[in-house]
């Protein structure tokens, strides 16, 4: 057998349309991704507020102070008084009318009320979805150590947590959090000039916007933000019904808009708004606290809408989608056309993660009286050959004979490719030709396999080999044209390869169109097999990136836990600095004194023992003296000089 040079097998072929094939799934659909945000600063101007609940104050001397909204709850503090010994009320209400377990409940109907701890002022609060906590700007610091600090209250218990520090010299006023950036923005009071400060979620001072005017008002209570409006709440301190909200510019750092409130209220009542939070999309609520002509003191929420501007986000896979607009305003009606690429038919369509049937939006799909975000997915499939289509095919003359081939090749262990009109078999290369192929392959089975009987003659056709059941094995009566003494799988190959030398002499005409049809099969399993990679690899990076955001997570947990250790190592470094300054002070205190009083010592030491001499003569003398008189008395002069004489010399001796 001859070996003809190397060639690319079918193998190489189908890696080649796998690989484009993977390319192409990679690339994502086309994506319109528009920002919700306020439509801008005269959004503000001539808004409707609408009383949505009112309550009477629980405490004859409270009143309520700050709201905010969390993922289930409207919450309030009522401050009974300026006083740590009495505890304040807080208050939470159904935000929505279901209850977290999903119920129906009355919608600003109360949840749970607890009245167990002291919040000083509680003058602003605000809730960060991602800790489930509530942080409460005190105002004031009855309790010293609290100036510059924060409450931290949970948000399902609605108790106190712990305390933050944020910085001395002044107390906030208000807060709230900002969570596509998170970080906080709050208000000083009269000693840092109502500053507006921008903190991180670690609560250190990040940037200083400065000081804002009061006016018209004489001091300020609670903040809420939204985009880069900062809506601020200035107190009037008039004590009738007039209200003010001042919109604050966090980009231009200055009050662009004072907007006036008309509540509503009986004649000659008073109010006071107290606080305001944001509810999303735009909505705002504020409470006001009200005391009527009578001295009726009650509390009322109000809620307006400003213009708004939602996001309208597309994603399609092998599709084109494309929207009429860029923004879409509250109210405001949206349309979405798509279109699958070719090759490809509309799969699914998924609006908001629910699937709709793609067959009753044909002319495209519309969003109606837009009033929040909505998304929009396209998905498409590869158009398949219908199964009808094969079996006309393979029903035509000579269509179902390369189907048998293809199944009975790699049974007998032939690999084999095909490229264009090129059929080329590796275990037994004979390649054959769209052009002149029947006397070429007729010459080359003559020449190199006499042993087969193959007849040159054009228009015969060989008989095709017999096949007998022997044993329960099926094989082909050729078997004894092997050589003798073969195995089984000798003969079995030396037949099939006798069989495939015979095929050249049957009509191939329309082959090479049915096996283009039987790639294309091939080519769209294998997109479909490509759909389900891409899917499973999409699933693989969501966890991959969780894994990251857990490691960067530890990453700042650690860098914290790092920062804390080093600051506790530099106090107790400066503490022992302290304390041997200390020690050193004492030892040259005691060193001074020491050097004093041995100072003091050896000048007083002369003189003591001048003293202790002259003591001791002394004593002598007065031992000496009785004796003296009475030799006086019995002796004579001469020995009385004598005597004295002795006495003398025993002075100077001693």
């Amino acid at each position: 057998m001859k070996t003809l040079s190397k060639t690319d097998s079918i193998w190489c072929y189908f890696r080649t349309i796998i690989f484009a094939l993977l390319a192409a799934g990679m690339i994502v659909g086309n994506t319109i991704d528009v920002r919700a945000e306020i439509t801008g600063d005269s959004a503000f101007n001539d808004l409707a507020w609408q009383v949505a609940y009112s309550e009477e104050i629980v405490n004859d001397t409270g009143v309520v102070q700050s709201v905010c909204a969390t993922d289930k709850y409207i919450v309030i503090i009522e401050n009974t008084a300026d006083d740590p010994d009495q505890k304040d009320t807080v208050s939470a209400y159904y935000r929505y009318d279901k209850d977290e377990n999903g119920n129906p409940v009355e919608q600003y109907s109360l949840a749970k009320r607890v009245q167990e701890s002291d919040w000083e002022h509680g003058n602003g609060m605000t809730y960060n979805p991602k800790t489930n906590e509530i942080y409460v700007a005190l105002y004031t610091n009855f309790v010293e150590e609290n100036e510059g600090s924060l409450y931290v209250m949970d948000a399902d218990t609605l108790e106190y947590k712990r305390t933050i520090h944020v910085e001395k010299g002044y107390n906030i006023l208000g807060i709230d959090y900002v969570e596509d950036k998170d970080e906080y923005v709050i208000q000083t009071n009269v000693s840092d000039n109502y500053s507006i400060k921008i903190l991180n979620s670690n609560f250190e001072v990040k940037e200083d916007l400065g000081p804002v005017d009061t006016a018209p008002g004489i001091n300020y209570q609670d903040l809420c933000v939204s985009g880069d409006y900062v809506i601020l709440s200035p107190l009037s301190g008039t004590g009738d019904s007039t209200d003010y909200i001042n919109v604050y510019s966090l980009s231009r750092r200055e009050v662009i808009l004072t907007e006036v409130l008309e509540p509503d209220v009986e004649t000659g009542a008073g109010t006071e708004l107290e606080s305001i939070t944001n509810l999303g999309n735009g909505e705002f609520l504020i409470i006001e606290n009200v005391r009527e002509s009578s001295g009726y003191r009650y509390f009322q929420f109000y809620t307006t809408k400003v213009p708004y501007y939602f996001t309208i986000s597309t994603d399609s896979r092998h599709g084109d989608v494309s929207g009429s607009s860029d923004k879409v305003l509250r109210g405001d009606s949206y349309t979405v056309n798509f279109s699958a690429e070719e090759g490809y038919e509309v799969g699914s369509l998924a609006v908001d993660g629910k699937d709709i049937d793609p067959e009753n939006y044909q002319d495209g799909y519309t969003f109606e009286d837009v009033q929040q975000d909505h998304e929009f997915v396209l998905k498409c499939t590869p158009v398949l050959v219908t199964e009808t289509k094969i079996k006309e095919a393979s029903n035509s003359k000579t269509g179902f004979l390369p189907f048998v081939v293809l199944l009975l090749l790699p049974m007998m262990g032939v690999s084999f490719s095909f490229y264009l009109n090129k059929v080329k078999l590796q275990r037994k290369a004979v390649r054959i030709r769209s052009r002149g192929y029947r006397k070429a392959i007729s010459r080359k089975l003559a020449d190199e396999y006499p042993d087969l009987g193959y007849v040159k003659k054009a228009g015969k056709r060989p008989q095709e080999p017999k096949v007998r059941k022997d044993a329960g094995v099926w094989k082909p009566a050729a078997l004894g044209t092997a050589p003798e003494g073969a195995s089984f799988a000798e003969k079995w190959k030396h037949a099939a390869r006798a069989a495939i030398r015979k095929l050249p002499r049957i009509r191939f005409a329309g082959a090479a169109d049915h096996l283009k049809k039987i790639l294309s099969i091939a080519v769209e399993k294998v997109m479909v097999i490509v759909a389900v990679f891409r899917k499973w690899l999409e699933e693989k990076n969501a966890v991959r990136q969780k894994k990251k955001e857990r490691r960067e997570a530890w990453k700042r947990k650690s860098a914290e836990l790092q920062a804390s250790r080093r600051r506790r190592e530099a106090m107790e470094a400066l503490e022992r600095e302290r304390s041997g300054v200390e020690m050193n002070e004492r030892r040259g205190t005691s060193a001074a004194s020491g050097a004093k009083r041995r100072t003091a010592s050896e000048a007083a030491e002369p003189k003591r023992r001048t003293a202790s001499a002259a003591a001791k003569v002394k004593r002598r003398s007065a031992a000496a003296e009785p004796k003296r008189r009475t030799a006086g008395a019995g002796s004579a002069e001469p020995k009385h000089r004598s005597t004295s004489a002795a006495v003398s010399g025993s002075k100077r001796r001693s």
